[in-house]
């Protein structure tokens, strides 16, 4: 799955198969197949599949300076298809990306004419979809980002909650509770996910010894990595690598 991160672009979603759970901050949204989602720019989110059974997507990423006058205020609207229009919006993100696979001629301009129909679509009929739903904002946004930030730059060391909490200019306890808060998990489950999630690279792109990789990723013995990798995907190392391989 997609873990904790944020971008400049805006992104629409849509699903293909099964079923995505979508973290919004600290908000779920759970989306079936022919479902989709807009995410705006800079906001944190995280895509997983729901149930632990497999899903598929399709996400495109677009430049905002393609839609003039954007604006970010709204952090993401999802396309269930209870109405006409997000039934149309999802049928758009299906006719981008199969114009982007066939890449006929010119089908960079009838992609964006595309794109600005359901900017358009969105714009005419965006509601508040759940009143009351407050997002991340100001402060704490910042600071999470700062910790997320702080991780994917040193997974591979060793890091301690008070050097995290040094980063962020708070205290241990602060600095647990903001990110339990927003991000449903712990720091430290975090990053036990994002180094697993660094370690996959490393067994698909190298042939390092998974004992080399575990050191890489920042786990301090290979038993102890294979013991967590397997808990996360029901599988081993080594297995992964041979099963992807293929």
């Amino acid at each position: 799955y997609v873990l904790w991160h944020w971008h400049e672009e805006i992104q629409f979603y849509y699903i293909t198969s099964g079923s995505e759970c979508f973290h919004i901050n600290s908000h779920q949204k759970i989306l079936g197949e022919n479902q989709g989602i807009f995410i705006s720019s800079n906001v944190l989110h995280m895509a997983k599949p729901w149930n632990n059974t497999d899903g598929t997507f399709v996400c495109t990423n677009i430049n905002p300076i393609l839609l003039c006058g954007y604006s970010d205020s709204v952090p993401c609207l999802c396309f269930y298809g209870e109405n006409e229009w997000e039934v149309d919006v999802v049928s758009s993100l299906i006719k981008i990306y199969r114009m982007y696979s066939k890449k006929s001629e010119g089908y960079e301009l009838d992609m964006v004419a595309q794109l600005l129909a359901i900017w358009k679509k969105m714009y005419l009929n965006y509601k508040e979809q759940e009143e009351g739903e407050s997002f991340i904002t100001g402060r704490d946004n910042q600071r999470i980002k700062q910790v997320l930030s702080y991780i994917h730059e040193h997974f591979s060391e060793k890091i301690t909650l008070q050097q995290i909490a040094d980063h962020v200019s708070v205290s241990r306890n602060e600095c647990c509770r903001f990110f339990k808060k927003y991000m449903g998990c712990s720091i430290f489950s975090y990053l036990t996910d994002y180094r697993i999630l660094k370690s996959t690279e490393l067994l698909l792109t190298t042939d390092r010894p998974v004992s080399a990789i575990a050191v890489d990723c920042g786990f301090n013995a290979a038993s102890y990595y294979i013991e967590q990798f397997r808990r996360k995907k029901q599988i081993t190392p080594k297995e992964y690598r041979n099963v992807r391989l293929q």
